[in-house]
């Protein structure tokens, strides 16, 4: 078994010289389905980081960011609505019960920039713009262009896994240095008390069903409103899980995303990623669609 796996190591591990997008996208997916599909720790972290490196010279090739990839599960791939840059997201699932996500962020020029990120370290930077080094990690599912002192950002919506006890979801935001590099968080998000955040991170029991969408019509997101189970628990977020309410941030004429409470909704129930562990293929957002 260790000798056959060895082989398919090398043969997937090899040069993509003189093979099309087609061959090299299907040799993707392929090599996605079996990480998520071995029982094998070793064999999946082995297999991961040759799926990075296929990602790599896939991403290097001419046409590459208009290609469409048709059947790739397992990982969200969005394309900004001005269509400026891609983001391919998926994460590997660890044994103690965290995650490691991958990102690929592709420019229209085809220059890519490649981040990894460990969950479950229990920091919440809520007030700090980090560098792609310091990404925190996420499956995006959503991307919202804004644009605040005359400089383009993008909100992004994600979900983390987090840890055994504990499930997020995100809202960032992104912006590119003059490099082109990627940049997260900015101080746009004006709390209730007036303070400003960086980010939003809601940080729920990890069995509970909690929401965070953008809704276009009102150009603003809404989200549960979240409580632990009592006062004792205040702070500890293995204990918070939605109640009946929602909160939203509006998006402000100067291109900030403003605070407000128990605003009225109607959202329908829809999980936007399952945990990898059950096997099942993240569901699609609706205005999402795979580029």
């Amino acid at each position: 078994m260790k000798y056959l796996f060895f082989l398919v190591f090398i043969a997937i591990s090899t040069s993509t010289f003189g093979q099309d997008l087609t061959e090299v996208a299907k040799e993707i997916t392929d090599l996605r389905k079996t990480t998520v599909y071995t029982d094998n720790h070793d064999e999946r972290m082995a297999l991961t980081d040759s799926l990075v490196s296929k990602f790599k010279d896939f991403l290097t090739m001419p046409g590459s960011y208009d290609y469409n990839f048709e059947g790739l599960e397992f990982t969200g791939v969005l394309t900004s609505p001005d269509k400026s840059f891609k983001m391919i997201t998926w994460n590997t699932p660890m044994p103690n019960n965290t995650y490691r996500y991958h990102l690929f962020i592709q420019h229209k020029n085809e220059e890519f920039t490649y981040l990894y990120a460990v969950s479950g370290s229990g920091d919440r930077p809520i007030t700090k713009t980090l560098s792609a080094a310091d990404w925190l990690g996420a499956l995006y599912y959503e991307i919202i262009p804004f644009k605040h002192d005359k400089k383009q950002y993008y909100m992004v919506l994600g979900w983390d896994g987090n840890n055994r006890f504990t499930t997020r979801k995100v809202a960032d935001i992104l912006h590119f240095n003059k490099q082109g590099k990627p940049v997260f968080g900015a101080p746009v998000f004006i709390k209730e008390a007036g303070e400003m955040m960086n980010r939003l991170i809601l940080e729920f029991k990890k069995d509970a069903s909690v929401s965070l969408k953008y809704d276009e019509k009102q150009n603003r997101i809404v989200f549960n409103k979240l409580q632990p189970l009592n006062e004792d628990m205040e702070g500890i977020y293995r204990f918070y899980v939605p109640n009946l309410e929602f909160d939203a941030y509006n998006l402000s004429k100067n291109g900030q995303w403003e605070f407000e409470d128990n605003v009225q909704v109607i959202i329908k129930t829809e999980k936007i990623f399952n945990d990898p562990r059950n096997i099942e293929e993240p569901v699609e957002k609706p205005g999402n669609k795979k580029r």
